[in-house]
């Protein structure tokens, strides 16, 4: 089997654990049309052209000059509370990960006409070779728009943090069934400021929790959201603490905010609604792949500050082992945090109660292999590839996403519990050893990784031999950083010693200890007690000077 690839990338297997003045014209009918229209539309330009491209416009559109007031972008909904303008009829689509522009409006998109880009580009000629602040680009868009930009940035660029917005359903007064008001709520990011540990979590946090100041009290909030049974992107915004729109939504339907994540907040969803979206995240036709990153990331930030149980993010996981399609940012947002959940619980497993903790650690380990990389890894739909299935074998033709994609999602599987990934990572080690294959740079630290976390001694020592006889830095570079992967007591008493041996450049000892502690448990009792113990022989390793040992 050739492991190698002709084009190989550099190393691209980072392992899955590699986390002021409200508007006062906020919230009116025309800041957030200009928002909704010209704004975000600034913002995704290129993604936008681009796919405007590949859409495959007629010559005829693309050429032909904007008409007058023709826009791309628009607000959909009717506001109970806000004075939003009357829904436009300008949309855009968005289909799985990509946005589909309409035809509608492509032609202003077509010809650049966009107020974002013509700020932007008076704010750099006119200020070009000189100083410049944030203050004066503000005025430049404002010029270029006709909207209160200064207004609106300053509940952000003057304030510290940022917030949550909540999400629920309410049935419309109107009392249609395809119609619900959707409320939107705002209140910072960060534990209440009467969070004491032990105490029960109560969700009651103060828009302006961070201040007394009435005048600081909430931010001003551009929000793109999407409803079950339709893949039009709608826009509404305010600046008040709470904010109500009805919209269409089918009963027992869902609502999707910050839709294609270009806000910058989190989302917490009633319990109906984030069941729902759990279960909606499992055909990525409902909820593309950026979507799903960004709710599997939000559900567990805000556990992180006591807004959710944890067990609404585990239950967004489910969904990754029922989506075959090789998609790197859920996995990569769920596995780092996967990952971390169990360095947590190994170190735990080592302090009081640990029998209770190695429970929870194999209860962990054993949802994640049964669940989702077993089933994903055996019938992920991989391009080009007769047979679904992932493995180390690197296509040269593979797409970078995958590239970046396999070793992340092989690396996490093996060390939360996928014993087979780890097995083939030491046969493939193997092969290297006697020459039989070239691994590609892309599962190069994968494949070591796994094999030294393996605890497979003969494999332990193969690694440190190729990283002692490494004339490539970033081979050297690989092999060090898997001897840090080290789970037994045996490697990891070597990886210490070796830290500490001439074959390891000062400057490197510091990455080797912090690598082997932050697995948590066996790993981190281990080095913290070497370093109370050799302090004075790692002090030694650094020689004089003023080098900065902190890792």
């Amino acid at each position: 089997d050739d492991y190698s690839s002709d084009d190989s990338s550099d190393d691209s297997d980072d392992d899955s654990d590699d986390d002021g003045e409200p508007s006062s014209a906020t919230g009116s009918g025309s800041s957030t049309e200009w928002w909704s229209k010209k704004s975000h539309f600034g913002s995704a330009t290129a993604q936008l052209q681009q796919q405007v491209k590949q859409s495959a416009l007629p010559a005829a559109v693309a050429a032909a000059p904007a008409p007058a007031g023709s826009e791309l972008l628009s607000t959909s909904g009717s506001s109970t509370q806000d004075s939003d303008p009357a829904p436009d009829s300008d949309t855009f689509d968005d289909d799985s990960d990509n946005i589909t522009v309409s035809t509608e409006g492509s032609e202003g998109l077509a010809s650049g006409q966009d107020v974002f880009l013509t700020g932007l580009r008076s704010y750099l000629q006119d200020l070009a070779y000189q100083n410049a602040s944030y203050t004066q680009l503000w005025g430049h868009l404002e010029k270029a728009s006709g909207q209160p930009v200064r207004d609106m940035m300053n509940t952000w660029t003057l304030r510290r943090g940022f917030p949550i917005v909540s999400v629920a359903l309410q049935p419309a007064p109107s009392g249609s069934q395809n119609q619900q008001l959707i409320q939107f709520d705002q209140v910072p990011y960060h534990a209440p400021r009467s969070y004491m540990v032990g105490l029960p979590f109560y969700p009651e946090m103060y828009c302006n929790d961070w201040t007394d100041d009435a005048q600081d009290s909430s931010w001003w909030i551009p929000m793109a959201f999407k409803t079950l049974g339709s893949n039009t992107v709608q826009w509404h915004s305010f600046s008040n603490c709470s904010s109500n729109i009805t919209s269409s939504v089918p009963h027992n339907g869902w609502v999707m905010a910050n839709a294609g994540r270009y806000g910058f907040y989190r989302v917490n969803y009633s319990e109906p609604l984030w069941n729902a979206l759990a279960a909606a995240a499992a055909d990525g036709k409902h909820v593309s792949s950026i979507d799903f990153a960004g709710l599997l990331d939000d559900a567990y930030s805000l556990s992180l500050v006591r807004q959710l149980n944890i067990t609404v993010f585990l239950s967004l996981t489910k969904a990754l082992g029922e989506r075959f399609a090789p998609e790197r940012a859920p996995w990569g947002i769920a596995l780092g945090w996967l990952q971390r959940m169990s360095d947590v619980l190994s170190t735990a497993a080592y302090g009081a109660n640990g029998d209770k903790w190695k429970g929870c650690l194999a209860n962990l380990k054993k949802y994640v292999t049964d669940e989702l990389t077993t089933p994903f890894i055996a019938k992920v739909q991989v391009p080009g590839q007769a047979e679904p299935g992932l493995s180390f074998k690197v296509n040269p033709k593979d797409s970078p996403e995958l590239r970046m994609m396999r070793p992340q999602v092989l690396t996490a599987a093996g060390f939360l519990g996928h014993q087979q990934i780890m097995d083939e990572a030491v046969t493939v080690l193997k092969q290297v050893a006697a020459g039989q294959t070239v691994l590609s740079p892309d599962v190069t630290k994968a494949v070591y990784s796994l094999a030294v976390g393996s605890g497979d001694s003969a494999a332990y020592e193969t690694v440190q031999k190729l990283y002692e006889q490494a004339t490539d830095p970033a081979e050297g570079e690989r092999a060090l950083q898997a001897l840090a992967r080290a789970s037994t007591a045996s490697t990891i008493t070597k990886t210490l010693e070796f830290a500490l041996s001439p074959s390891v450049r000062s400057q490197d000892v510091s990455s080797l200890l912090a690598g082997l502690a932050k697995q948590g448990g066996l790993g981190f009792n281990m080095t913290w007690e070497f370093i109370l113990t050799k302090a004075g022989d790692i002090q030694a390793k650094y020689g004089g000077g003023e080098y900065n040992t902190q890792g």
